[in-house]
């Protein structure tokens, strides 16, 4: 859930970044996470990506998940519910870079990476947030 863009998704596990027929096809459930990131209260990031779009006419021709992440900032929240408990992320750093820039995603040592498309409706360059853990509280 991200309160500031009213986003609330299933979050799709495992699906691998690399594959373009993976991603495709569970992309259109929700937000993905990538295979080989961590769970959340694990002992590394937590990465998740999903589509944006450049028009809100096609947010749901491509279940554009993230179509409003561009409107975040440094501070916003995003909370994961996983396993009974409410974990709570503050957005820290914001980053366009190029597709083959993973290292910069590998060296964070942030708790989570969202990761979108820039511009929107793009595939041009990465959207990428850093954010770092606030809480984790039972529910």
């Amino acid at each position: 859930m991200i309160p500031k863009i009213n986003l609330e998704s299933e979050v799709i596990a495992n699906v691998d970044p690399a594959s373009e027929l993976d991603y495709d096809t569970k992309l259109k459930y929700g937000v993905a996470h990538a295979l080989g990131s961590y769970l959340p209260g694990g002992k590394g990031p937590v990465y998740l990506f999903a589509h944006s779009t450049d028009t809100i006419f096609n947010i749901t021709r491509f279940n554009a998940k993230f179509f409003a992440v561009k409107e975040l900032a440094v501070g916003d929240e995003v909370e994961i519910l996983f396993n009974n408990k409410r974990y709570t992320y503050i957005i820290r750093e914001r980053q366009i870079i190029q597709p083959d820039q993973l290292d910069v995603i590998r060296a964070s040592d942030s708790n989570l990476v969202l990761q979108t498309c820039w511009p929107p409706g793009t595939n041009w360059q990465r959207l990428i947030l850093f954010a770092d853990i606030k809480s984790v509280q039972d529910i």
